[in-house]
């Protein structure tokens, strides 16, 4: 195995010292709460707000999938990129 980063000691020692930060704050764990929120939350709300067709993921990893609620097709990509855009400058997107 090679390459500019194989064994280089600097480079393990700061992968060692994430790692370590990663599990002494819990940080998946934080992820996986954080994540099952967000998921319930869109759950609860697609009993009230007829656009979300479909919410799934795992983890932090959510997604939540949008109908025209007037006819029930999927949404024009016009729309998802005007959505996409609000949730970047909300700083809810990256």
């Amino acid at each position: 195995m090679g390459g500019t980063y194989a064994g280089n000691p600097l480079a393990v020692a700061a992968a060692h010292a994430v790692l370590n930060i990663i599990d002494k704050e819990s940080l998946c764990e934080r992820a996986n709460q954080l994540g099952q929120r967000l998921k319930n939350t869109l759950i609860d709300a697609k009993e009230s707000v007829p656009a979300i067709a479909a919410v799934r993921g795992l983890g932090s990893m959510i997604a939540a999938e949008f109908n025209d609620p007037q006819n029930g097709r999927a949404v024009s990509g016009d729309c998802t990129e005007k959505s996409s855009n609000a949730r970047w400058r909300r700083g809810c997107s990256c």
